[in-house]
């Protein structure tokens, strides 16, 4: 009797708490999906690939939801993409080769920026735990992968196994702190005592929307930053100017009225700590 071999799953994960979902999202999702598919066939149909849409909460509680529900679904791989962004129509398949190339990786990120001028990108080089920041990425390659220890979730596929080496919550929304992304980042590397294994793919590049749509050409032509042999090299001054419009942009940010000062209630009932259910998912 022939066995099927069983197919490698992931979950496409959409936190949308808008009323209705954007018309060029949905038609660039359709896009994605259909991409998929067609280079799964190609390939002889290794991959499954299902989508969850969390669709009320803040942020953090969405994540949360999201997360738990792909792993329930037992996910090889974890796609968060947000709703507010355009993903190029073959992210799947990119993000795909790229662990395949990128041996002992845990996750793979996408490049996209904040949706304001200076449009900073949305991934941080390394985490300091005297200083309890993450640091800022002002230059770096375009034409290769590079390691960072932290990134926003718009554009990210992880392996599930990261998430079953963190415990829950896996998301918080801290208040003048963090966002909920690079909470789960952060935390990884408290408990782990070391980053994850995260790359940054520069080809993958997605686009935030707002009135118009952004990208990292914005970041290069709104900071009039060099680029020599596809590598971004700002100046310190460039740098100095970054780094102070993005702690004042952050601290505006997480001080908003969209920051929940609120106590999570996601589990009625409180579980014992450090204990791990039937799916491997550990329980604070």
């Amino acid at each position: 009797m022939n066995m099927e071999k069983k197919k490698t799953k992931i979950a496409c994960l959409i936190p949308n708490n808008y009323e209705v979902m954007d018309r060029e999202f949905v038609i660039n999702i359709f896009s994605v999906v259909c991409s998929f598919y067609s280079w799964n066939q190609n390939i002889g149909n290794k991959y499954e690939l299902n989508i969850f849409v969390a669709k009320e909460g803040f942020i953090d509680m969405m994540r949360e939801s999201l997360a738990i529900t792909a792993l329930r679904w037992q996910a090889d791989y974890l796609l968060w993409m947000d709703s507010d962004q355009l993903f190029p129509h073959d992210l799947i398949r990119q993000m795909v080769e790229t662990f395949e190339r990128e041996k002992g990786i845990e996750a793979v990120s996408g490049l996209y920026t904040f949706k304001n001028p200076p449009f900073l990108p949305h991934c941080y080089r390394e985490y300091n735990k005297e200083t309890d920041k993450f640091s800022l990425l002002a230059g770096f390659p375009l034409d290769q992968t590079f390691a960072v220890q932290g990134c926003g979730f718009g554009i990210v596929m992880f392996k599930s196994s990261v998430f079953k080496k963190v415990t829950r919550p896996f998301f918080e929304f801290k208040p003048g702190c963090y966002g909920e992304d690079l909470y789960f980042c952060r935390k990884f590397i408290l408990e782990n005592k070391r980053p994850i294994r995260l790359l940054v793919n520069p080809k993958i590049v997605s686009q935030h929307m707002t009135k118009i749509t952004v990208d990292i050409h914005s970041y290069i032509g709104q900071n009039k930053i060099k680029v020599e042999h596809d590598v971004l090299r700002p100046t310190p001054d460039q740098v100095k100017l970054i780094s102070d419009f993005q702690e004042k942009l952050m601290n505006n940010f997480l001080k908003s009225p969209l920051a929940p000062e609120k106590e999570k209630k996601l589990d009625k009932k409180k579980k014992p700590r450090n204990t791990i259910d039937k799916h491997g998912i550990k329980n604070s």
